[in-house]
């Protein structure tokens, strides 16, 4: 998306380098780009892949068939449509309850006050940054509205809302070669459920709790084994359920923030790993 990388990867590429592995960035749909050349490709900031999906998968695909994509195809197939979560909570990880309403619903409605929750987010099943996340009443009109709107471009998620994501908001835990290399606290802006920092969210680095590095482990074993591949990166981001015990809201596997910006030093973590990688 950014051709020289964003911020949050500030030095990651010369990093690399430094250890005798010379790394550039691309965008990953630049037309003259030769992936052949290229003994690994990370994939870092591919966040405008969800209006070209059936380009970026079949990308995927294609420079998977001529170099070491990292993360596999496989793990982004079955990361990019977020009814993994419905996986992971079959599975035993404790999940925020999630609904998937197929695009080709009928009665979409229904799925609002499935759950029994007045206040839900609504999202599409396929985004990234929180980009058309609403919340609202599941008896509001409006509610009803905005997803039907999604609907009309595809699968939406419908998920309780959780108050606590204004009063703690979420955690990040950023794990790396299966050890968990460091953890983000991030709150909303006031008025905000969404807690990215281009919508005035802030960031802090935390010590996580022993059940916190339990449930992001346990995801991405669970992970691993339903792709049957490794994963380089993942990044588990939790909330507290009303009860106050740690739900997973998100997997991400593909394109995640690692937060490199808010904890530099993981950065050399990071290339490490990549070298350590292209040595295998």
């Amino acid at each position: 998306m950014w051709p020289s990388g964003s911020g949050d990867h500030q030095g990651l590429a010369e990093a690399i380098s430094d250890r005798g592995a010379p790394a550039d960035w691309v965008p990953w749909d630049d037309p003259s780009a030769r992936w052949s050349d290229y003994d690994l490709v990370l994939l870092r900031e591919t966040w405008d892949y969800p209006p070209k999906l059936a380009s970026f998968l079949a990308w995927v695909d294609s420079v998977a068939k001529v170099t070491s994509l990292v993360n596999p195809p496989a793990v982004v197939r079955w990361n990019h449509h977020k009814r993994y979560l419905q996986e992971l909570a079959a599975a035993g990880v404790p999940t925020v309850p999630t609904t998937v309403v197929p695009g080709a619903s009928t009665e979409p409605h229904a799925a609002l006050g499935a759950g029994g929750a007045a206040t839900v987010v609504v999202k599409p099943a396929v985004g990234i940054g929180g980009n058309d996340a609403e919340r609202g009443r599941s008896d509001d009109a409006s509610t009803t509205a905005h997803l039907r709107a999604l609907l009309s471009g595809g699968d939406v998620l419908v998920q309780p809302y959780l108050d606590s994501i204004e009063t703690s908001g979420e955690t990040s835990l950023v794990v790396l070669g299966g050890r968990v290399s460091h953890a983000v606290s991030k709150l909303p802006a006031r008025g905000e459920f969404r807690i990215h920092e281009h919508r005035g969210g802030s960031y802090a680095q935390v010590d996580p709790s022993a059940a916190l590095v339990e449930l992001a482990l346990t995801a991405c074993e669970v992970a691993s084994s339903a792709t049957g591949e490794e994963l380089l990166y993942a990044r588990a981001d939790v909330v507290a359920g009303e009860d106050g015990r740690p739900l997973l809201m998100e997997l991400e596997l593909i394109e995640p923030s690692l937060y490199l910006h808010v904890v530099p030093a993981a950065t050399d973590a990071l290339a490490d790993l990549v070298v350590e990688k292209l040595s295998h």
